[in-house]
């Protein structure tokens, strides 16, 4: 999973306007793991964040199906993967291509999806019947 989420930095995400985290809003703390101990270096993200990685990292599963037709596992003409309509504005998944490193970084990314995918697939799956059940089912992505 360390290898994940260092992969997953190699995919950018944009929003036409900043970030906020208004004060007051609640986060989680995520904790480095370094194979042996937990660090002391951690990252504190706003809820909407956590959500935001998730939501990418369900993107790039789909995307990865299909990335083997291009040689690189990106189209270079257009790196965008998708625009996801968030609060009247939209989120833009994109390969990083200012990244020097990043025909060796989407491979790594694309591992680390497949090799963690039986884990990965049982928390999506959790999470994909705990929506349900709360009431987020399917809705028409526009």
């Amino acid at each position: 999973m360390k290898t994940l989420m260092a992969a997953i930095n190699t995919i950018l995400m944009r929003r036409a306007s900043p970030w906020v985290w208004p004060s007051g809003m609640t986060g989680d703390k995520v904790w480095r793991y370094t194979g042996e101990k937990w660090s002391r270096q951690s990252e504190e993200l706003p809820i909407h964040r956590v959500l935001d990685m998730a939501i990418l990292v369900c993107r790039a599963r789909a995307y990865f199906m299909d990335a083997y037709r291009y040689p690189k596992l990106y189209d270079e003409e257009n790196p965008v993967i998708d625009r996801i309509g968030l609060q009247g504005d939209a989120m833009t998944v994109e390969v990083c291509t200012d990244n020097k490193m990043i025909d060796g970084d989407i491979r790594l990314f694309q591992e680390a999806l497949s090799r963690d995918d039986e884990m990965l697939s049982e928390r999506l799956h959790l999470l994909a019947n705990l929506l349900n059940e709360a009431g987020y089912g399917r809705r028409s992505r526009d």
